[in-house]
């Protein structure tokens, strides 16, 4: 006990953060390929496919919100009524659906147009 009080509160809880992350990836290797609740939960369309746009939901969340005046100094601790909530929480999944199909989507195709070549004048190119 008396080693834990020299260690910084914020060390401790970036310690518990990967503790926890790591049990929770053990959980999810657990019930990988088996049925049940956490295959159903993981292998599930809807979670799958909030899992491909997770990343424009990252990117868009914050301007929706600030747009709408739902940051924590515009709301400056405020509770938010629901009926006000509704509106930016579809945007902030109807914005990166749209963004996947219309950006993200071609400019992954194009990018694997553009490896193929680099990875043929790899194999053609003589070895040093």
């Amino acid at each position: 006990m008396i080693f834990i009080s020299f260690i910084p509160p914020q060390a401790l809880l970036l310690f518990l953060f990967a503790v926890t992350s790591a049990l929770f990836f053990l959980l999810v290797l657990q019930f990988e390929n088996r049925g049940g609740l956490g295959n159903f939960l993981f292998t599930n369309k809807l979670v799958c496919f909030t899992g491909t746009i997770s990343y424009g939901i990252y990117l868009y969340h914050f301007p929706i919100f600030y747009f709408f005046g739902m940051t924590h100094d515009q709301l400056a601790g405020r509770p938010v009524p629901p009926d006000l909530v509704v509106v930016p929480l579809l945007l902030v999944f109807i914005v990166p659906i749209i963004s996947f199909y219309l950006l993200e989507k071609p400019l992954l195709k194009v990018k694997s147009k553009l490896d193929r070549p680099k990875a043929l004048f790899r194999e053609l190119a003589p070895a040093s």
